[in-house]
């Protein structure tokens, strides 16, 4: 499917790698990146609301999409996993160092799959000391650092503790001591007012810390940058939606904001129902080359979370959420106010950028809007 601007009496001509049409008025092409196409696939073409052309086609060639540039740095820290390694974090708004200075990692591992716990609290309906010894192993030593899909963890004693801000009232939030920007979680065996962390940190089992929040350097790598640079909040959202839906049995989510200043979460205001955890999207939102009779466009393709949404700002919304509470079908996330209002924008942007037909559907008893987030 296309979003064009006219058409009139139009040429169309489809090709391995390009798209072009051609009219009295001018000429329109673009270009295939990631993959290539099928042009003897093409069928059901049509056009609607007079500036869109639909068209069913098979693709061919469609690679995955990566970060390359992170995963062959990532790839290369783990493969040095033998050997210590100098590995700096700092707090990605201010650049704020986070852990101690010249701090050395003896291991640095991969974690299992998100939610791997939860796995397997639902495999064993009555208590399994095994289950228990798997998750201990989990918890990091002093000189350790586990990767996991969204996250890392350290040991607390990893961390500098006159960096760093404590909050057990903020979900035990872990903060920038400069920015005061969150940067992730504690994981505690008692509770704790709010506090910089103490010399007592051995009574914290771990520290988790949200990749889109650190910036991460290795010195192992041969130029020293950021290794989560491209992964921003979106990539965050999109993963953690990811997780979540593997371990559920249906994939509807309510979204509730938590307000930092009365640390309540009972303010709901999104629904959320996943349709596919990695779809493939492809999008030619800019163009490359422009003149007046002449306009190129270069398609790329991505992986994507596929949502509907309803937003609370709509009329029905509170007649919608008291629909899914009676029926017992829906999980429940938490976001601070900040994340949660940056997911709705994620999801408004999303929406704009797919074609006008496709951006709400009104056959699953109520109107909802058709969205995405990046992975």
């Amino acid at each position: 499917m296309c979003g064009l601007s006219t058409f009139g009496k139009s040429r169309l001509v489809l090709t391995a790698d390009r798209i072009s049409w051609r009219n009295e008025k001018s000429d329109n092409e673009i270009l295939l990146k990631d993959f290539t196409i099928q042009p003897q696939s093409a069928q059901t073409i049509q056009i609607l609301n007079k500036h869109e052309l639909h068209l069913r086609l098979q693709l061919a060639n469609l690679k995955e999409f990566v970060n390359d540039e992170y995963d062959s740095q990532l790839e290369y820290i783990l493969s040095c996993s033998g050997q210590d390694q100098m590995l700096k974090i700092h707090c990605k708004q201010c650049q704020y160092p986070i852990t101690h200075q010249n701090r050395v990692f003896s291991r640095v591992l991969e974690l299992p799959s998100e939610n791997w716990q939860e796995y397997l609290d639902n495999w064993c309906c009555h208590g399994n000391d095994a289950i228990f010894k798997l998750k201990d192993c989990t918890n990091p030593r002093e000189h350790d650092c586990f990767l996991g899909d969204w996250y890392i963890v350290l040991h607390p004693l990893a961390i500098n503790t006159n960096n760093v801000f404590l909050s057990m009232k903020d979900n035990n939030g872990v903060s920038c001591g400069k920015c005061k920007a969150k940067l992730g979680e504690v994981t505690t065996t008692e509770q704790r007012t709010t506090r910089r962390l103490s010399p007592e940190l051995i009574k914290y089992v771990s520290v988790k810390l949200f990749k889109h929040s650190i910036s991460l350097y290795a010195t192992v790598s041969p130029i020293l940058q950021d290794i989560f640079t491209g992964f921003g909040e979106e990539k965050y959202l999109a993963r953690k939606f990811k997780s979540l839906s593997k371990t559920c049995l249906c994939h509807k989510f309510i979204v509730n904001k938590i307000t930092a200043a009365k640390q309540t979460n009972d303010l709901s205001i999104l629904l959320i129902w996943i349709l596919n955890i990695d779809t493939k999207f492809v999008s030619s939102l800019h163009s490359t080359q422009h003149s007046r009779k002449y306009e190129e466009w270069t398609m790329n393709a991505f992986s994507g979370v596929k949502v509907l949404f309803k937003l609370f700002l709509d009329d029905d919304f509170i007649k919608k959420q008291n629909e899914w509470h009676k029926n017992d079908r829906y999980d429940v996330v938490d976001l601070p106010e900040v994340i949660s209002l940056r997911l709705i924008s994620f999801l408004h942007k999303n929406n704009k950028i797919l074609p006008q037909s496709l951006r709400n559907v009104n056959n699953f008893k109520c109107f909802l809007q058709v969205s995405f987030l990046k992975l």
